[in-house]
Order: C-alpha cells, then structure tokens, then sequence
C-alpha cells in the first residue's frame, strides 16, 4: 500500500469513489477520466487538475451545509433520537451527510435503525 498524496488523502477523508472523482475530474476538464485515472491522480502518478481542489473544498462545504439543515430539523422536531433505516444509506452522497449528522449530534442523542420503507432522512415524521 502506497503513501497517500494529500490530494489522495482529502478524497478518502470525503469518502468519494474512484467513480464519483472520475465524474467530478470528467465535469471539470470537459474530458472523460475513467476509474483507473483519477485512482493515478489519488495515488499521484498522475496531475492533480488546478479545479480538482476548489470542487473537493466545495464537496466538503455543501456536505457541512446539508449536515447543518439536517441538525436544525433534528433540533427542531424535539425528538430525542435521530433515526435513520437502511434506504437512507443507499445513496453516497447522502450517506456522507448522514454520517456527518451522526458524528455532529450532541452526546445524548441516540441514533435508531428503523424498518421503514423508503428514506427517513433522519425523521418519520407525523403518523
């Protein structure tokens, strides 16, 4: 296993795939990166794109904001626990905020597994 570059090591903080980076580089350039290229630009065989940082730093900052929202609605509903069922997980992107929400509740809040159908988004809701 190889050293990570610091480029390498922010996309595994983020949790991003080799597809989703290989999007992210795709949409940048307006050229296609297949998986195997943006892994050689995570492991630094290959240059990090200028444009490639500033979309990881906004990644990061809309991850905050979402994990922000999803607080606020938590805090809002008086609920006492957050709760989440296993189609909440399914997408990455929202499993990274989910996560992110998980981590970032006060230390009294206990986080449930429900069998629910459907996303949660860490509220039921009214019944």
């Amino acid at each position: 296993m190889s050293t990570p570059t610091p480029f390498g090591a922010c996309v595994e903080y983020l949790r991003v795939s080799h597809a989703e980076l290989a999007d992210l580089l795709s949409e940048g350039t307006g050229k296609p990166y297949s998986l195997h290229r943006a892994k050689m630009v995570c492991d630094g065989r290959e240059p990090v794109p200028g444009f490639a940082w500033t979309a990881l730093r906004e990644l990061d900052r809309s991850l905050d904001t979402h994990r922000d929202q999803l607080l606020l609605l938590h805090e809002q509903s008086g609920a006492g626990r957050f709760i989440v069922s296993k189609d909440d997980f399914r997408k990455a992107d929202l499993r990274r905020v989910l996560i992110r929400t998980m981590l970032k509740l006060d230390g009294g809040a206990s986080v449930d597994m429900v069998q629910h159908p459907g996303p949660t988004f860490g509220w039921i809701g009214p019944r």
